[in-house]
């Protein structure tokens, strides 16, 4: 019988930052399709990552977040 294993409060945490950064970016880029192609693509304020590339620690969620502010006010495209 299989049996899963639920995960941990850190991880569910995580999992829970994760999924809200998708939405954000998702409204902020006007569509899921425009997100996950920027989420894909090199980012110069990244220094050039994929913000999916730095999305597994909070502290590239962050950056990421704080990039898709700028974005929203219109101090980066």
């Amino acid at each position: 019988m299989y049996k899963r294993k639920a995960l941990g409060r850190a991880q569910s945490e995580e999992v829970l930052d994760t999924l809200k950064l998708y939405v954000e970016a998702g409204k902020v880029l006007g569509d899921r399709d425009s997100a996950q192609e920027w989420l894909h693509s090199e980012v110069r304020a990244l220094n050039g990552s994929q913000p999916i590339d730095i999305f597994e620690t909070f502290a590239g969620r962050e950056m990421v977040r704080d990039v898709l502010g700028k974005i929203e006010l219109g101090e980066f495209s």
